[in-house]
């Protein structure tokens, strides 16, 4: 397409390009999409003034609203919202495999609905080789792994606030993420409401909840998650540098505003 004669949908850019490394850049506006694929090189970005500007709705009925699955695949400066996988084996909004990147993204309102709420987060990392940058996670649901989930030594969450996400089983938040200057805050398990297992750097992982044992509300001390110069409460006895006092977040706005993917302050 052109500026002049844009593409109607992203899968129909995609149709044209075959496969082609390219850039799709997409104005301001809502997109009803679903089963999108990113092959090595295409890069899928959004054009408006904000993330929030440019949507890409699955309408409650993609398996997988993003699969990206080449090296070099990105998405980036949009909303992907209403993901909802029955493959257990796909993330619910977005699944990323080596060399792909997310960034300056927000996942929300998606959900497995395979089993026992699916076996993969609604954002699913499945290679050491993968980056999510920037993002907000917020309002989704999963197995395990309620926000992110990370499988095959995967890469790296950085700079990200994962909030108000659920699990049927374990991580709430997350699960055998690394997590770096992350902020995993409202979210609720079975055990480990905030992360279980991975590795979690200068983040603050506070006020989650474990429906089965409130000590592990945090954390689920029994899946190896090691802890460095991070904020959460009780202390983990793996790595260092951890801060229990209370980070007292407070909202961007005004009481009473909408939440969701809400700016949290110290």
């Amino acid at each position: 397409g052109t500026a002049a004669s844009p593409y109607r949908t992203i899968a129909h850019a995609l149709a044209v390009q075959s496969g082609r490394a390219c850039t799709i850049r997409l104005k301001a506006g809502t997109y009803q999409e679903r089963a999108l694929v990113l092959g090595a090189g295409v890069r899928v970005i959004g054009e408006g003034a904000t993330r929030d500007d440019v949507i890409v709705n699955g309408g409650s009925t993609a398996p997988c609203v993003f699969q990206l699955t080449g090296e070099g695949a990105e998405l980036a400066n949009l909303t992907v919202k209403n993901g909802r996988a029955a493959d257990p084996s796909l993330g619910g909004n977005v699944y990323l495999t080596a060399g792909t990147m997310v960034t300056n993204c927000v996942v929300r309102n998606c959900t497995i609905v395979t089993g026992s709420r699916g076996q993969m987060g609604p954002l699913a990392v499945n290679h050491a080789s993968v980056t999510v940058e920037n993002c907000v996670i917020t309002n989704t649901s999963g197995r395990s792994g309620g926000g992110v989930q990370i499988r095959n030594n995967g890469g790296i969450v950085r700079n990200c606030l994962i909030e108000g996400n659920e699990a049927g089983t374990t991580g709430g938040g997350a699960q055998g993420s690394t997590l770096t200057h992350c902020t995993v805050v409202r979210n609720h398990a079975r055990l480990g409401g905030g992360v279980s297992g991975g590795t979690v750097r200068n983040s603050i992982v506070w006020d989650n909840r474990a429906v089965d044992n409130v000590r592990l509300d945090n954390f689920n001390s029994a899946s190896s998650s090691s802890f460095y110069r991070s904020c959460t409460t009780p202390a983990p006895s793996s790595g260092n540098g951890h801060v229990t006092d209370d980070p007292q977040l407070v909202l961007r706005g005004h009481p009473g505003k909408d939440r969701e993917g809400a700016d949290l302050l110290l």
